[in-house]
């Protein structure tokens, strides 16, 4: 149990100081107090990114009042991207309006995992807009080209960002990178500093910044590690299954396509049909065949050759080595890893950036976290947290009423430095927000606040002793949105508060 480690140009003791870092840093508590995982099994990093589904399923996460509207992009090459847009609860609509989230999720992920939808769901309570990548061949919408997602499919991401600010002009964009998703990103932003000009920060959560670097460590692994490289070789591996149909005569030309157009076609078309739910893939279901008669393409693939040998790939290196290269456009893996990895490009970043990373996670060797350290300490808009516990995504944190809290320790404090890079471009002090408390105390809050603003504004209430009345007001919310019964109205809520801060007066 300890604070997480702030690398920062200026946060060393001699070096000049930085007055930009320090104050997003001031307008984010948790940064600033210790990360305390849950008791016993919290601190293994295994057991918090293996479980991290069953865990946050049993911890009470409810995500069906999240809904939004799927979207889709066409781009020159044929190809058609997917992504899906949150719309913020109307209430909160005039405080965060402006600001887009881009999202890109992890590897072989989408809008339907878990850990996308918890974010989602919170960011769109305090009046964020969501808009997030759906990886090629994840979904149920089937591929119009044969093209899957790569490690540097960071072209599908612009084509999602350009079609945002076609709908949103105005808009304000904010990059946020899970795992893979987070090398996405920065390459993205990286590679074009044009790409850059909507955007006021970008967010880079748990990923491994250098892919040539990982493979060679692979090779010395222990069986833990090689354990997670030959899972997440399935995922990609399945993946390639379920599309076979789409991908197969790429594979057995040998040849590799041409580089991808970055240009969409003028028009981009919304789904009115409900978005239909991400189900597990099973390489030997019949329903993985796209065309034809099912039990014949289920044979074809059973004595296809080149199905075999991919499916027999163990490890990313061979996968990608006899099917990526194939679909990438690149003549040789070292090229392909070099474009794809986001160390590459971190340096033409200029953006507010915050990189994450946890020493426990077991997916990325510690030698990978020195990119992020040098990138931190050479620019002076960057940060980089670094956590002893945490593990792959997982940050599950302590409380008081029960083993695991319905939220994570990682999506408060990125919402609460997404808070501060907001207020701070537009100029919110701190007494601004202080203006606000005795509203929000005050206010009926299921759906149109969460359990991170009410603690926010506590923080910032501590600072004051004259607002002591307030502050029991903020703790009442706060117990209540923990324990009140979902059947309460808004009159209920504000009965008992109006008791309860009877009975403590």
């Amino acid at each position: 149990m300890s604070r997480p480690r702030l690398y920062y140009k200026g946060g060393s003791e001699g070096e000049e100081s930085n007055s930009f870092i320090e104050e997003i840093i001031n307008r984010v508590p948790l940064l600033q107090k210790k990360y305390k995982p849950p008791p016993v099994w919290g601190s293994n990093g295994h057991i918090q990114t293996a479980l991290y589904s069953l865990l946050r399923s049993r911890a009470g996460l409810d995500c069906t009042d999240l809904t939004g509207s799927r979207y889709s992009v066409e781009l020159n090459d044929e190809t058609t991207i997917t992504y899906d847009v949150f719309l913020p609860d109307k209430e909160l609509t005039e405080t965060r309006s402006s600001v887009t989230l881009a999202v890109c999720p992890g590897l072989a992920n989408c809008s339907e995992n878990l850990y996308i939808k918890a974010f989602a769901l919170q960011a769109t309570r305090l009046g964020y807009k969501v808009a997030v990548l759906n990886h090629l061949g994840v979904t149920n919408d089937p591929l119009t080209s044969p093209r899957l997602f790569t490690l540097e499919s960071s072209e599908e991401y612009g084509a999602m960002v350009r079609d945002v600010m076609e709908k949103h002009p105005t808009s304000k964009l904010i990059a946020v990178g899970f795992s893979l998703g987070g090398s996405l990103v920065c390459k993205y932003l990286g590679e074009n500093k044009e790409n850059q000009t909507h955007f006021i920060a970008c967010l880079s959560l748990c990923q491994g910044y250098n892919f040539q670097r990982m493979v060679e460590l692979l090779k010395g692994a222990t069986k833990i590690k090689t354990f997670y490289a030959k899972q997440l070789t399935n995922k990609v591996k399945l993946n390639m299954a379920k599309n076979w149909d789409y991908i197969k005569h790429q594979v057995r030309q040998g040849e590799p396509m041409p580089s991808h157009s970055l240009a969409e076609k003028t028009t981009s078309m919304e789904r009115t049909t409900p978005r239909e739910k991400i189900t597990p893939i099973d390489s030997n279901d019949a329903s993985l065949n796209v065309s034809g008669d099912s039990k014949a393409n289920d044979m074809s693939r059973k004595t296809n050759a080149d199905y075999q040998k991919m499916m027999k790939c163990k490890l990313m290196p061979q996968l990608d080595e006899f099917v990526t290269l194939k679909l990438s456009g690149h003549a040789t893996i070292d090229e392909y890893y070099t474009s794809a990895s986001s160390c590459n490009y971190l340096h033409n970043i200029d953006l507010p950036t915050l990189f994450v990373n946890s020493k426990d996670d077991p997916l990325y060797a510690r030698e990978l976290l020195d990119y992020p350290f040098q990138r931190a300490t050479s620019h002076e808009k960057s940060l980089f947290v670094l956590t002893t516990h945490g593990g792959h995504l997982g940050f599950f944190k302590k409380t008081g009423q029960s083993m695991i809290d319905p939220t994570t320790w990682l999506e408060e404090m990125i919402l609460e430095y997404i808070n501060a890079v907001v207020d701070t471009s537009q100029g919110v002090t701190t007494e601004h927000r202080l203006q606000g408390a005795t509203a929000l105390a005050s206010a009926s809050f299921r759906g149109q606040t969460t359990l991170r603003q009410m603690s926010r504004f506590s923080e910032d209430l501590n600072e004051n002793n004259n607002n002591c009345k307030i502050r029991k007001s903020v703790s009442l919310h706060h117990q209540l949105y923990n324990y009140m019964p979902r059947s309460w109205s808004s009159s209920t809520v504000e009965e008992e508060i109006s008791r309860r801060t009877s009975e403590w007066n």
